[in-house]
């Protein structure tokens, strides 16, 4: 009869701590229910549900941490930091490596911080073609075009700078030539006019002097 109240107490208990347990992976209250099922354990290490009830509050804040960490990178990435963001990224995906979500935020924050860059890359060009820095220019927009291909506003600053370079060694050559002609040095004149009308067959200016 003791032995079968022993048991009885000894299921009890058991019984018992597993019903606060449940209740406590329900309130996610995971710190108290580990501790739990750790001292439950001891006491009935054949227990099947205390194993299961592990298993589900592992996997629980596995879930919570990845949540948590996925809400963490939404918001480094709309605020642009870049830097924490593909650390963070990195660590989700060391511990969550199957999850797209992980790879989908690496690739917006990747595209992002190019188009960034890109953005940055072509104000410092139009910076350059204003002030008349054709040489630095050139060589940026060379670097540019190398990173970014297929973006057509670097092709059209090159036509731009070159535009101007042209316009440029035009006003320049007909100072010259007029200088020249005021001079009566009408070779040098004419050598450098011949060399202007190659160039810009279509300005009336040259075929005035």
């Amino acid at each position: 009869l003791e032995f079968r109240r022993v048991l009885f107490r000894s299921e009890q208990r058991k019984q018992d701590g597993l019903e606060q347990a449940r209740k406590l992976l329900g309130s996610r209250d995971y710190e108290k229910l580990l501790s739990l099922l750790t001292s439950l354990q001891k006491e009935f290490p054949d227990e099947q549900e205390i194993r299961r009830l592990q298993d589900a509050a592992r996997d629980q804040q596995a879930e919570q941490r990845k949540q948590e960490g996925l809400s963490q990178a939404r918001k480094l990435l709309d605020s642009r930091d870049y830097e924490k963001l593909l650390a963070l990224l990195a660590s989700l995906q060391s511990e969550f490596p199957d999850e797209s979500e992980i790879r989908r935020l690496q690739k917006s924050a990747q595209d992002q911080q190019a188009e960034q860059q890109k953005q940055k890359g072509l104000g410092q060009a139009r910076k350059l073609l204003a002030s008349r820095d054709y040489q630095r220019l050139a060589a940026f927009l060379s670097s540019l075009q190398r990173e970014f291909p297929d973006e057509t506003e670097i092709r059209r600053l090159q036509k731009s700078a070159q535009d101007q370079q042209a316009e440029q060694r035009k006003r320049e050559g007909l100072v010259q030539a007029r200088n020249l002609l005021s001079s009566r040095s009408y070779d040098e004149s004419i050598a450098l006019l011949t060399q202007l009308q190659t160039e810009f067959p279509n300005e009336s200016e040259i075929g005035k002097l």
